[in-house]
């Protein structure tokens, strides 16, 4: 193999390694525009109508696939949850004791 040939090899790994990480770069990029606006839909503007208004971002539409994707689940923690009484509960309590 020639010189030119091997030297060749080597730009066309580096040209497909460096476009790899651009198409990573630009993705996680639309993703991101994505979540933040799907959150604007989700929260009611304050004076506005009740409706949701849908986003003016010109690639929403075409990435909506994403929404089951990015909807939070459900969460849990280890923390268990104590009711907490009222204020008249609690004094009838303190009454009593």
């Amino acid at each position: 193999m020639s010189a030119v040939g091997t030297f060749t090899n080597k730009v066309n790994v580096i040209f497909t390694l460096f476009a790899e990480e651009v198409a990573k770069v630009r993705w996680k990029g639309l993703r991101d525009n994505f979540r933040k606006e799907l959150k604007k839909t989700d929260k009611p503007r304050s004076g506005g109508s009740p409706l949701p208004q849908m986003p003016q971002w010109i690639h929403f539409k075409a990435l909506h696939f994403l929404r089951d994707v990015m909807e939070p689940g459900k969460t849990s923690g280890n923390i268990a949850f104590t009711p907490i009484c009222n204020t008249e509960q609690q004094e009838s309590q303190m009454m009593k004791s």
